[in-house]
């Protein structure tokens, strides 16, 4: 009985001399906290102060103006991207609208060939045509010579008038219609000849009779 009693008593003041030990640790800090001066308080003067606050504000304007200019970099670089792009797109489109005004350029050229050659044609065509055209004259000019040549004068009287204003009527009509015609007077009449060149009688009596009913003969 008496070991334990010992053995309590010394537990007890082993917890009694660790509490002792702590409590005096922490009175001593306390104690130096409070005997330890404060720290001394700055008061800045306003020159300081606005002297910090322009320096931020030119780190805040250098920060900004950096940012400005990498922003102008950037959208340098898209137009140029853009730029290179559209010149890329351009260049087949002007690629294709050359292509295309040679095409209408060779074919107009094709265009003025044939117009060249049609009109070269036509020359060719009219040429011919104005040398038959030149060989049927001459041909009907020798025919008409040589009917000519086979040609007779046949006489018709177309009229007899007591009036000489009546018979000048009958033969201006007659040299209208390309007859040769004169007036002869015999007695009291005024009488118009009409003179007939053709290869035969028959002939000239029809291109008479056509303009005169009253026509007939005076000498085959």
């Amino acid at each position: 009985m008496a070991s334990k009693h010992r053995i309590i008593f010394l537990g007890t003041l082993i917890v009694g001399l660790t509490l002792f030990y702590f409590g005096v640790n922490t009175w001593m800090e306390q104690r130096a906290k409070e005997n330890t001066p404060p720290p001394p308080v700055v008061i800045k003067q306003p020159e300081e102060a606005n002297k910090e606050t322009k320096a931020q504000q030119k780190e805040q304007e250098l920060k900004e103006q950096k940012k400005a200019e990498e922003q102008k970099k950037e959208v340098a670089s898209l137009n140029v991207q853009k730029s290179v792009q559209q010149t890329t797109e351009q260049k087949p489109k002007e690629r294709e609208r050359t292509t295309s005004s040679q095409e209408v350029v060779k074919k107009e050229e094709k265009k003025k060939e044939v117009v060249k050659e049609t009109k070269k044609i036509e020359k060719k065509e009219t040429k011919a045509q104005e040398k038959k055209k030149s060989l049927a004259k001459k041909d009907t000019r020798r025919v008409s010579k040589e009917v000519k040549k086979n040609l007779r004068t046949y006489v018709f009287q177309v009229g007899a008038f007591r009036e000489k204003s009546n018979a000048i009527k009958a033969l201006r009509i007659a040299k209208k219609r390309g007859f040769y015609a004169k007036i002869v007077k015999k007695g009291e009449f005024y009488k118009v000849y009409v003179y007939a060149k053709a290869p035969s009688y028959a002939y000239a009596y029809k291109s008479v009779k056509k303009y005169f009913r009253d026509a007939f003969p005076v000498r085959r």
